[in-house]
């Protein structure tokens, strides 16, 4: 009978084979080893099958192929469902794995007595057209210690999040690209609720799912992961110009019902996938809870950052600055007062931020390449 692997690593991706390499090779060249590795082609992308062609004589390497391209909820949840490690881990197919990550895991969760069924981490981002690894937390010099864990209490999060006032989001959302949560958690979550990975963003939903069905999750401050860039996230493509397409490839017909705007926008999205999972929840203080005052401020800098990119046409911005402006003047006078306020600081905080962006370059670190900056070495890879 085959062994239970401890993890179950699993790479989604679909027509983005130019990291595909390096991030399996991240996982590969751990040196920690009990686990399988599934790399997932949605669309059956031929780079991407002749790249995992040359591991696919590694044990641990798995390859599923589908020809027919399936929407990110879909494909996350198809399959999540198959996979047998105790632990389950998602890399997305520009994400990778530091240097003793996964033996890091072990031991925490091994060593502990408490129940981890939910563990997350911040990710550094390292940018390949500059060579340059970006730390938002400092701790690039030293290994991952029992002291950068901490105890969060998930309904706080989720109050925090409610209120506008998230502590280190989106770190401590377990997203699945930035967490490890027990399979048999995973099991309980699809007995109780079916779908795990929902519309709109898999991720998202997902992750506000395990802080409504956990006390407690645990937090460990030291980026485990490196997300290669953000020029070919789709998020961050559909934030500074059009997230339709997105919204048509997974079928919704009516993606905004908890929300006041019914814009293709990123944060609309999110806040809808917070609403309807509180919806689904049955938890009626946290949707009570719901800032819309800090809604709008999100939206209307996700306006901002769309005006800046240039990517769509003046008239699609005046349209949807102006739907935005209408569905605020409908509302009471508190949250007009307050909108009022922030478009002033608003401003203020844009012109220092364009005068302060130099100050930033003393957290870059000059790396030659994605692997190094993970502190990964191909030399002992152990097949």
């Amino acid at each position: 009978m085959k062994k239970q692997p401890f993890f179950s690593i699993f790479i989604p991706t679909k027509n983005r084979h130019q990291h595909i390499e390096e991030v399996m090779q991240s996982i590969l060249h751990q040196n920690y080893y009990d686990f399988e590795l599934i790399i997932s082609n949605n669309g059956a992308n031929s780079e991407t099958r002749d790249i995992v062609n040359r591991y696919i004589h590694d044990k641990r390497v798995q390859y599923i192929e589908h020809p027919q391209i399936l929407g990110m909820p879909q494909h996350w949840e198809i399959v999540t469902k198959n996979l047998n490690g105790n632990y389950i881990i998602i890399v997305t197919d520009r994400f990778l794995l530091k240097q003793n990550t996964l033996r890091f895991l072990h031991t925490t969760i091994t060593s502990s007595d408490k129940d981890m069924n939910v563990i997350t981490w911040p990710w550094s981002m390292y940018y390949p057209k500059k060579k340059e690894l970006f730390e938002s937390i400092k701790t690039y010099e030293r290994e991952p210690s029992i002291e950068d864990i901490t105890e969060i209490d998930s309904y706080q999060e989720l109050k925090n999040m409610a209120s506008g006032t998230m502590n280190k989001y989106p770190f401590i959302l377990p997203r699945g690209l930035n967490s490890c949560v027990k399979s048999n958690f995973m099991d309980n979550l699809r007995e109780k609720h079916r779908i795990i990975f929902r519309n709109i963003n898999p991720d998202h939903t997902f992750g506000y799912l395990c802080l409504h069905n956990t006390k407690k999750i645990y937090h460990i401050n030291y980026p485990l992961s490196i997300s290669l860039g953000i020029e070919d996230s789709n998020g961050h493509k559909s934030y500074h110009g059009n997230a339709e397409s997105y919204l048509k490839e997974i079928g919704i017909k009516e993606p905004f019902l908890n929300v006041p705007l019914k814009l293709a926008f990123v944060i609309n999205s999110i806040h809808e996938d917070f609403l309807s999972i509180a919806k689904l929840s049955r938890n009626d203080e946290i949707i009570k809870k719901w800032n819309k005052s800090a809604y709008y401020k999100e939206c209307l800098v996700e306006l901002d950052a769309k005006k800046t990119a240039q990517i769509l046409s003046k008239e699609k911005l005046n349209e949807l600055e102006k739907e935005i402006f209408l569905t605020i003047k409908k509302e009471k006078w508190s949250i007009k007062a307050i909108i009022t306020i922030f478009l002033i600081k608003n401003r203020i905080r844009l012109i220092i931020k364009r005068i302060s962006q130099e100050n930033k370059r003393s957290q870059y670190i000059s790396c030659k390449n994605s692997l190094t900056a993970a502190k990964i070495s191909t030399v002992d890879y152990k097949p």
